[in-house]
């Protein structure tokens, strides 16, 4: 897991030597685990060396996600029908938001990212509610890691960051210009079950310049946050996020 565990940083390819620097793995070993991990298509290696995640782990994570799909599918097409924007869902995978299903129109095919699409937690509005919503601890390992930056519009200050998130847990949204993309912005809410765990976290995406237009569909977002939170408790993913927490110890 090691070898896999580097990708979490946000990168999307390493080489060789490099992976085994990050993985913190002798470079022999590297190559034996790579190896296996080429042939099972967890893996890829592209034409010029570099090595990057395979199609196996998005089937991994498909499978995974069907159950939610299923359920929150008819809230997203009605948040795409009544505000015209790509709507999007989309889950905690470690250090990602895994973005696992997207509605939207024949004309926005270009726009939005599709199912699928890993970007780091604080590098998009989708990420950044679902760790807003987090225990502090873990907000806090997670800020204390390496913060990659997929555009230059990207927080990277562990700082700054954090006080976003303490106003994106106040204010119960977040909104996010050209972070995971050049020219995109996005408003995302969380998923709420339990005692106020975001077990998911809903949005809709616009071009950068829209991105205060944005703002005006918050309640319909928050409704449709609303109504997927009554099926998420059934959610296998959200059934293990609740109990995990529920099972921390008192400090």
């Amino acid at each position: 897991m090691d070898v896999l565990s580097a990708f979490e940083g946000g990168r999307a390819s390493f080489g060789l030597t490099e992976l085994a620097r990050h993985a913190g793995l002798p470079l022999t070993t590297t190559h034996r685990i790579v190896a296996d991990l080429l042939v099972a298509d967890v893996l890829r290696r592209e034409p010029d060396g570099q090595l990057r995640l395979g199609r196996r782990l998005w089937k991994v994570a498909q499978n995974a996600g069907r159950e939610v799909r299923e359920s929150a599918r008819p809230h997203l097409a009605e948040l795409f029908r009544q505000t015209g924007r790509p709507a999007q869902l989309a889950i905690r995978d470690a250090g990602h938001s895994l973005l696992i299903d997207v509605v939207h129109g024949p004309a926005q095919a270009g726009s939005p990212s599709r199912p699928g699409t890993r970007m780091p937690l604080h590098a998009c509005a989708t990420g950044k509610v679902m760790l807003a919503f987090e225990e502090p601890w873990i907000r806090s390992g997670y800020l204390t890691g390496t913060l990659a930056a997929p555009t230059r519009a990207t927080q990277v200050d562990s700082g700054a960051l954090d006080d976003q998130l303490a106003v994106v847990r106040r204010e119960g949204f977040a909104l996010s210009v050209e972070e995971a993309r050049v020219g995109t912005a996005a408003l995302a809410v969380p998923v709420v079950v339990g005692t106020g765990y975001a077990v998911a976290a809903v949005g809709l995406v616009a071009a950068a310049p829209d991105a205060r237009r944005l703002r005006e569909h918050l309640p319909v977002l928050r409704h449709a946050a609303a109504a997927m939170a009554v099926d998420a408790v059934r959610w296998p993913h959200a059934r293990a996020v609740v109990a995990a927490f529920e099972a921390q110890p008192e400090v």
